[in-house]
């Protein structure tokens, strides 16, 4: 009852309020009028005693309903996220406030609780839709992030991937049937195998004026700028996800800057497409199959996940790690590196009211940045499909002109903008 009329929305409907239980049950415009009118709405837990005692204010009944008549603000950007391991989807905002503004980890007293996890989890995969997990601005532009209730195991399961690609359409027809400009995807709903990053969405819908954006570009951006922040182009790198839409792109630019790319691969045939664009410079990519290959660079990228225990079996602990893997490297194991997250961008907590927490806290996901972003230029464009290597340096001017920033750590080991 408490967290009810401490929410900063009104979620109690009219008829509620027009029987006995407007005695029992405080709104939050009732609350409000607690903390606006002296010596009113005293009694916040059982009202029934400000009606006794005639300390209601004349306004509570009217308040309610003005508040409730009022249209949803016009919003910009949708970002539409995904859960990813079990104990995520009870970060969701109305089943704990407290940790869905925290990172995404597991808790000793989650452990206990596994079993029921499981059952919500797969009762949201089957019975809930998307849902909106809060409504932000940043820099007067107005956003909402919306969440499929689909854990990231799902997404791999060949069985559930057209009604996941089912659900990403219908988010994108919802979001246009409300007005939003620009829809982002985040993580797995921009798959290669559940949408070819977006690509397959576009002829579904017709002359609808909703835009797509994968932010891939962004996130490439932010992956280049730590490297020439960090790097030399005679420092060797190893690069695992080489062959994606972000990794073809970086290491099209890692080589014409100079770097020697072993790229970890075990498609020889998407390899020599890499290498085949990169033209002259295409004598700088080399494919190795192994993760054991790397051991004794210096320089390693993660586009794709890599188990702790191989990460610090392998890499020396003076090596710089750039991440834009989901999920990212822990806490625990990345304090012993170099280590920079390409995937999350910092941003002054100034410039937005955006509280939940996407993934690393404090940050915002370099793809949520790059659909901000398109809507701040209204660019008009989509961003699907391949990633254009001539475009990324750009991009990162445009995040650095819209106030985002790479994320490091400040010498108590949190994050903090550069």
């Amino acid at each position: 009852m408490n967290c009810i009329g401490h929410c900063n929305f009104e979620c109690i409907p009219t008829w509620a309020q027009a029987g006995p239980l407007k005695y029992f049950l405080y709104t939050s415009s009732y609350h409000s009028l607690h903390h606006s009118k002296y010596k009113y709405n005293y009694c916040l837990f059982c009202p029934i005693w400000d009606y006794l005692g005639g300390t209601v204010h004349s306004t509570t009944d009217s308040l309610h309903k003005e508040v409730l008549g009022q249209k949803d603000r016009q919003l910009d950007v949708v970002f539409l996220a995904h859960g990813h391991a079990l104990h995520s989807m009870l970060h969701l905002p109305w089943l704990s406030p407290f940790l869905c503004s925290h990172q995404h980890e597991q808790r000793w007293w989650m452990l206990p609780l596994q079993p029921l996890t499981f059952l919500w989890v797969l009762f949201c995969r089957h019975c809930l839709s998307t849902a909106c997990v809060q409504r932000y601005h940043y820099r007067s532009t107005q956003c909402a992030t919306w969440c499929l209730p689909v854990t990231g195991h799902f997404y791999f399961m060949k069985s559930h991937r057209k009604p996941i690609f089912d659900m990403v359409v219908k988010a994108v027809k919802d979001a246009d049937d409300a007005g939003v400009k620009y829809f982002g995807l985040g993580a797995l709903n921009k798959a290669e195998f559940i949408n070819q990053g977006g690509k397959d969405l576009l002829p579904l819908l017709g002359d609808r004026k909703i835009r797509i954006v994968h932010g891939n570009t962004l996130t490439a951006a932010a992956v280049w700028q730590a490297l020439q922040e960090h790097t030399q182009p005679k420092d060797e790198i190893v690069f695992a996800g080489s062959t994606s839409k972000i990794g073809r792109a970086l290491c099209i630019l890692m080589a014409r800057r100079g770097h020697m790319v072993r790229m970890i691969t075990g498609c020889e045939e998407r390899f020599q497409k890499i290498k085949g664009e990169a033209g002259e410079f295409g004598k700088n990519l080399v494919r190795v199959q192994t993760y054991e290959e790397g051991v004794g660079c210096g320089v390693w990228i993660l586009g794709k996940w890599m188990e702790p225990e191989r990460i610090q079996a392998l890499i020396r602990p003076d090596s710089l790690i750039i991440d834009f893997a989901v999920p990212h490297v822990s806490e625990e194991v990345a304090k012993n590196f170099r280590y920079v997250n390409g995937a999350a961008l910092s941003y002054s907590p100034k410039e937005t009211d955006l509280t939940f927490c996407h993934d690393v806290p404090n940050t915002v996901p370099a793809c949520l940045a790059a659909t901000v972003i398109h809507a701040k230029e209204d660019t008009q464009r989509h961003e699907v499909g391949e990633v254009e290597v001539d475009e990324v340096e750009g991009w990162w001017e445009k995040a650095s002109r819209h106030g985002f920033r790479l994320a490091y750590r400040d010498s108590k080991g949190r994050r903090a903008g550069c």
